[in-house]
């Protein structure tokens, strides 16, 4: 064999591993370049995903802007902030609607101009007052808008921080003229309606008092009066009575009937004085007069009436033994025209501090709430006479349970 032979073939074999090995070499970055154009399509549509995504978070937050800008500009409270020197940086389109001004001239320290000196020295107290501490706060301020008239605004505000230090602050504004003009005015008609309330008040004591004055009067003169000429009446009758003849039974029998009805009408007479004025109040005291009316009320409308007294008091004043005994013989007569009850019961309770009194029947009821619609004088006037004298008035019914009134009054301590 040449040695040329020997040559050739080892060239050979290593030409072949050589480009076996290139080969390979080849197919190595081959499948490492389709490795990393597949990492780099992932990255790529990782990316644009992202792209996409942070578009869309883009476009979503430019309308989250342009909605607080529209829902900024279109509320009716002026929205503003300013820097820690009384500069505004920003301000709703409301400002310009409220005040006049331009935005624009509000903007930055233009706003201390078109303020007046007080509104701009109270605001720079209460920046005083914020940096103190006081997280929000709320005043009113009055301003001038640019046609002259006068604005009250109710300003409340908060400081805003960054990175825990106060930069500036955040405030609304709001237009309350019209609403403390309506409250002045509703304050003004409010004390003209109390100062009525109390003119009524008095006047309807003073009905209350001449009322009772008056019944005094009646009374008097219904007992000493005309009852005394009744009483001479009867007593004519009767001597006409004693003087006829036997032979004449006919004209005694006529005298004997007119003496009766005579007698009848004289009862009639002292019962209504006594409805009128009972001089047994003055006499014989609250608790007497009471048992007494129930008792004629009794035998009068067939209603048992019964009487109970708690715990006897100290002594009544005139005034409030009146009005208790007014508003029992109203509350009766009530009972006897409303309630379809055979009894009731009337309750007298004293203690160191004042009077009870307790009227109950056991009748229909009625449901207050429609009651209240439709109050008849009597009711009004029990609550009237009630009020005047200090007390309180509680009335409670319920349909088919019947109805209790109480009467709660004070005794005067120089009384008691």
């Amino acid at each position: 064999m040449r040695p040329d032979s020997s040559l050739d073939r080892a060239l050979v074999r290593k030409r072949g591993r050589a480009e076996a090995a290139f080969r390979r070499a080849c197919d190595e970055l081959e499948a490492r370049v389709r490795q990393r154009t597949e990492q780099l399509a992932r990255a790529n549509r990782t990316l644009r995903a992202k792209i996409d995504e942070l578009s869309c978070a883009l476009a979503a937050l430019e309308a989250s802007e342009q909605r607080y800008q529209h829902l900024f500009d279109s509320v009716n409270d002026i929205i503003f902030t300013t820097d820690l020197q009384g500069s505004v940086t920003s301000i709703n389109k409301a400002a310009e609607r409220t005040l006049g001004f331009p935005c624009s001239m509000l903007l930055g320290s233009g706003v201390l101009t078109v303020l007046p000196p007080e509104s701009t020295a109270r605001l720079f107290q209460m920046l005083r007052v914020k940096l103190g501490g006081l997280e929000c706060s709320t005043c009113e301020l009055p301003v001038v808008a640019h046609d002259g008239r006068p604005v009250l605004l109710e300003i409340s505000t908060r400081l805003q921080f960054r990175g825990g230090k106060p930069v500036g602050v955040i405030g609304v504004g709001r237009d309350v003229t019209e609403r403390k003009r309506t409250e002045e005015v509703l304050r003004e008609s409010r004390a003209a309606l109390e100062c009525t309330s109390e003119q009524l008040r008095a006047l309807a004591g003073s009905l209350l008092a001449a009322q009772e004055e008056e019944r005094r009067r009646l009374s008097r003169e219904l007992h000493d009066d005309l009852n005394q000429k009744l009483a001479m009446l009867a007593i004519e009758a009767e001597a006409l009575d004693q003087e006829l003849p036997p032979v004449h039974c006919g004209l005694r029998a006529r005298v004997s009937r007119v003496r009766e009805g005579v007698n009848a009408l004289s009862d009639d007479v002292r019962r209504l004085a006594y409805q009128l004025h009972p001089s047994i109040l003055e006499h014989l005291g609250l608790a007497v007069a009471l048992r007494s009316f129930c008792r004629e009320f009794s035998r009068l409308h067939s209603i048992k009436v019964t009487f109970i007294q708690r715990r006897p008091g100290p002594a009544v004043p005139q005034e409030l033994a009146l009005c208790l005994y007014r508003v029992t013989q109203e509350a009766l007569r009530n009972v006897a025209k409303h309630s379809q009850s055979m009894r009731a019961t009337v309750v007298l309770s004293g203690s160191p501090r004042g009077l009870r009194l307790s009227i109950t029947d056991f009748g229909v009821g009625f449901d207050p709430t429609l009651a209240e619609a439709r109050r008849g004088f009597g009711l009004v006037s029990m609550e009237e006479r009630v009020r005047l004298a200090g007390g309180q008035f509680i009335l409670r019914s319920l349909p088919g349970a019947g109805t209790r009134l109480s009467v709660n009054l004070p005794i005067p301590q120089e009384v008691s």
